[in-house]
């Protein structure tokens, strides 16, 4: 099932040590640097950026990946996860 991920997550995931690191950050680093979570728009990342990476990357039909001209082995590689060549 393609989110599954998403319905019955089996991880939690930590930034625990991400954010003692930051806390170290000059206010120059802070702003480079933004790794507090809370400061993320998550429903704009996740209908604008995530949910279209998956509808061009993941969620393609095999014939639809197999019409698009490659750029090379190695850059198709990193595209696609082995699963799905």
């Amino acid at each position: 099932m393609t989110f599954s991920f998403y319905a019955q997550p089996r991880c939690r995931f930590r930034n625990d040590a991400l954010l003692a690191l930051a806390a170290r950050f000059g206010e120059s680093e802070r702003a480079l640097y933004p790794v507090d979570a809370r400061l993320i728009d998550w429903e704009d990342y996740l209908c604008r950026v995530h949910m279209a990476g998956l509808n061009r990357y993941a969620l393609k039909r095999k014939e639809a990946r197999a019409a698009v001209p490659e750029q090379g082995a190695a850059s198709a590689a990193l595209r696609q996860p082995e699963a799905m060549r």
